[in-house]
């Protein structure tokens, strides 16, 4: 039989509710009181009714991250970083997925966090923002807890705040390395359906302007003249570079972030990888949080942006 706060206070001599003052860190309990009992409830193995606690707290220790399938580096590395940060806070990180189908899934997880079944929510939204609908944005703005967006957020929302990675730098540095291979074009292979994808695809345009390289979308890859000496190719990752379908790749130099599908590259193009910072990312999604719950509000008026992590040159 498991022991219960009225055994815990016939052994410690003093009433159930001091017991459990105790055992929530109550000040008002002294603290050789406090230790006394944490030390009985140890002894004898017991375990705090946290539903009991956040009835009474009206917390539940949990901070929701809502995400994809934890299969690319973002998702996965930003729920690892997360529950560091937020267990250091005492904090429970509840990792709410939307995947195999973001479509149907997506509005349900949004929904549960709207019935404050956690204290805070991070958000890393689909990658194809046409998969939300109307009852997206209204369930987004239902959400009664310390809310943020990581890596990227909405078309439709610029009122909630976002972390996410620096593209300009990250894009500027990527060129930078592909000019030391002579390129004379630019393919941008970012696609248009979300914040991050825009983000990247506008500041690489710019940039050719700017270096009088010319510039090609993935859907004008037919126009590229065959004499062409060096080309640079951008993509979000190494994957995407299945939809040129290019057979020598001896032309190309590959601009990709992160490192997800490296140990199987096998192109001949040399591969230049930008590595996020997904820790910053997630520290400082988890201190807006913290901050928050804490009373101390943390405004961020539009996004933070976070440096890159590192470049990484293959196949040189």
């Amino acid at each position: 039989m498991s022991i219960t706060i009225h055994d815990i206070a016939k052994i410690a001599g003093v009433n159930a509710s001091t017991v459990s003052r105790a055992l929530r860190n109550d000040p008002r309990v002294k603290e050789k009181t406090r230790e006394r009992i944490h030390g009985i409830a140890t002894q004898n193995n017991y375990i705090l009714n946290l539903n009991a606690k956040n009835l009474i707290n009206g917390k539940t220790g949990l901070i929701a991250f809502l995400t994809g399938s934890l299969m690319f580096d973002i998702e996965k590395d930003l729920a690892i970083y997360l529950n560091e940060f937020l267990a250091q806070h005492d904090y429970t990180l509840l990792i709410l997925s939307y995947a195999p189908s973001p479509e149907k899934l997506f509005n349900k997880r949004l929904e549960k966090l709207t019935q404050k079944m956690c204290d805070g929510a991070i958000i890393l939204g689909p990658n194809d923002d046409s998969l939300l609908d109307q009852r997206s944005y209204e369930l987004i703005h239902l959400i009664k807890a310390p809310l943020i967006f990581a890596d990227r957020r909405p078309q439709n929302i610029t009122n909630l705040p976002l972390v996410t990675t620096d593209n300009p730098i990250a894009i500027s540095g990527l060129l930078e390395r592909t000019l030391e291979y002579e390129i004379d074009h630019v393919i941008d292979g970012y696609s248009s359906c979300n914040t991050v994808a825009i983000d990247r695809s506008l500041t690489l345009q710019r940039l050719a302007e700017k270096f009088h390289l010319p510039y090609f979308k993935n859907e004008t890859l037919s126009e590229i003249p065959n004499n062409l000496k060096k080309a640079a190719i951008f993509v979000n990752n190494i994957a995407d570079l299945e939809i040129f379908c290019i057979n020598d790749y001896r032309k190309y130099v590959v601009a990709a972030f992160d490192k997800r599908g490296i140990d199987t590259y096998r192109y001949s193009a040399p591969l230049i990888i930008c590595e996020q910072d997904f820790a910053a990312i997630a520290r400082e999604t988890g201190n807006y949080i913290i901050k928050n719950l804490n009373k101390q509000p943390m405004s961020i008026r539009g996004k933070i942006l976070i440096p890159p992590k590192n470049f990484l040159i293959i196949n040189q």
